[in-house]
């Protein structure tokens, strides 16, 4: 995968197919990527009803450790279920 935004989203396309979701949408606008996660089985079948707060962990941990290895990029919650939003949306750029 190229070290780009748009590889960056490929990369968070074939993880959160393999670990949490079947729904995704995935676009570019200017310099910055923004991944949604329209169903999130891993929220739905685990988080809400345990009353867990994923948002934090995927944004300051998973996210950026997925995107890792790749190269260097900010990844920033525009929207998540856990803070009342319909889906997960991610705002990804390039650091630097």
């Amino acid at each position: 995968l190229p070290d780009t935004v748009e590889g960056a989203l490929q990369l968070l396309d074939i993880y959160n197919q393999t670990f949490a979701a079947a729904k995704m949408n995935a676009y570019t606008e200017g310099d910055a990527g923004y991944f949604e996660i329209l169903d999130c089985t891993h929220w739905d079948l685990l988080c809400k009803p345990l009353g867990i707060r994923c948002d934090e962990n995927c944004e300051k941990h998973e996210g950026p450790s997925c995107l890792k290895a790749l190269g260097d990029f900010t990844i920033e919650f525009v929207q998540c279920k856990p803070r009342g939003g319909d889906c997960c949306a991610y705002k990804i750029t390039r650091k630097g």
